[in-house]
């Protein structure tokens, strides 16, 4: 994948790290006035689509979905419920990119991929991100995920997924060997999502414009 896709330069640098990160499934913020996909250029669009469509990737998928419901049951139950009312209710042109994945969205993570200390803060504070790491690298020489707040380094074998509170850790991960390489898919809930199904599928301005004195009072509360 990462000899297909076709990235600026610049674009390889950002906050988290100098890597190529491209999205995929839907979510909430950054301008829009609804949710919707996320957009790629049209020659990494097909890329990653015949990415989504190999058995194997939808087989990571299932498996951390999986690994969702059997540790955190009730934060599977959120998601589940929040994906019916965003694309059964709210708005059906809006695909799923997969069916029996309860994440909306992710992040494929690619090359030599490593981080700096960060927050995911644009994704939902208290949920539990998966992340699943592959590659052909030695785990106990690199790799590592770093729980500074936990004061914990972690080692994070290929073929591995692994759950953090990506929103609300500050965490970062150790690069690998020059010569080899490791990617990930990182699957997370925008918080966006999440304000739009509370405010009863509307943005925080047009909620507050026509809220009740008592709904305004909850909405600051929280």
């Amino acid at each position: 994948m990462y000899s297909k896709v076709v990235v600026p330069e610049a674009l390889k640098r950002q906050c988290r790290g100098s890597y190529v990160s491209l999205p995929a499934g839907y979510g909430f913020g950054g301008g829009r006035h609804m949710p919707g996909s996320y957009t790629n250029t049209p020659h990494n669009a097909q890329v990653i689509q015949q990415v989504l469509n190999n058995p194997d990737i939808w087989s990571i998928a299932r498996m951390v979905n999986r690994g969702l419901l059997a540790y955190f049951p009730k934060l599977h139950a959120l998601a589940v419920n929040l994906d019916h009312q965003i694309v059964n209710v709210d708005n059906s042109q809006i695909e799923r990119t997969f069916h029996g994945c309860c994440y909306p969205a992710l992040h494929f993570n690619l090359h030599n991929a490593w981080t700096l200390i960060h927050e995911d803060f644009w994704n939902l504070v208290f949920f539990m991100c998966a992340v699943a790491s592959f590659g052909p690298f030695d785990h106990t020489c690199g790799g590592h995920i770093i729980a500074w707040s936990l004061g914990l380094v972690l080692e994070f074998p290929s073929g591995m997924a692994m759950y953090l509170p990506s929103a609300c850790m500050p965490h970062s991960n150790t690069p690998v060997a020059s010569h080899k390489w490791r990617l990930s898919m990182a699957f997370f809930v925008p918080a966006g999502l999440v304000r739009w199904f509370h405010n009863r599928f509307c943005l925080d301005k047009d909620f507050k414009d026509h809220a009740s004195a008592q709904q305004l009072r909850a909405w600051n509360k929280h």
